[in-house]
């Protein structure tokens, strides 16, 4: 655990498990931070994950505009494709 972005967590750890028993050593710090890291910080993750009620709309919005460009993309090639059809025809 020696990278830099963890350091801040690292810090925040050890200074939770001194507040709860401020008598251990280092090597029980450590050894505990060996431990328990891992699983403190992805649950620190999960808590801290905030969801955005509105994301989802966000995001069905932005697939239904989507969906219409791609509507308006068709149309537009189904219309071209219907002019260079009549003008084949005109010239046989």
């Amino acid at each position: 655990m020696n990278c830099a972005e963890l350091e801040p967590y690292i810090e925040q750890f050890d200074s939770l498990i001194l507040q709860r028993n401020p008598r251990l050593t280092d090597v029980q710090v450590e050894k505990e931070r060996e431990k328990s890291f891992p699983s403190w910080l992805r649950s620190r993750d999960n808590e801290q994950e905030e969801v955005d009620p509105n994301a989802l709309e966000r995001e069905v919005e932005s697939d239904v505009e989507e969906d219409s460009r791609h509507d308006e993309d068709d149309e537009e090639d189904d219309a071209e494709l219907n002019m260079s059809e009549g003008s084949d025809d005109e010239l046989r």
